[in-house]
């Protein structure tokens, strides 16, 4: 069995260690908007409004019977977002995808695999050498 360098185990755990924190996706919470917020402090959240609008919040928080929201718009000010409760009609969160991630760390033992079987197989020749005079 060949032995390589400690680059090439480097390389190796930097692709798959972003794979071992597992994927994410957005989620859909079945609890009232006050007690997402307040399970989620700090976090970003994804909020439907009743008219269609979908936007994505930085953080948010609950004052009085509004969600207030805080979201970065591209310049240096952050925008924030004054909705009404009653106007929300879901609100979603980032939580682990298991489904994703198995994909994931599929996908990289794959890539790993080849790159190992290529690395380590005897030159073939290919369009020319021996075989093609044969």
């Amino acid at each position: 069995m060949p032995r390589f360098p400690r680059s090439f185990h480097l390389a190796a755990l930097v692709l798959i260690l972003p794979t071992l924190t597992g994927c994410t996706s957005w989620q859909t919470v079945d609890q009232p908007v006050p007690e997402v917020v307040e399970a989620y402090p700090g976090k970003r959240v994804r909020i439907e409004l009743s008219n269609g609008v979908v936007f994505s919040a930085d953080s948010a928080s609950i004052r009085s019977d509004s969600l207030v929201a805080w979201h970065e718009s591209g310049s240096m000010v952050p925008v924030v977002e004054i909705h009404p409760l009653v106007k929300i009609r879901t609100i979603e969160v980032r939580r682990s995808d298991r489904v994703n991630t198995i994909y994931a760390i599929a996908g990289v033992a794959l890539l790993v695999t080849v790159v190992y079987v290529v690395a380590t197989f005897p030159q073939i020749p290919f369009g020319g050498g021996e075989w093609a005079r044969e």
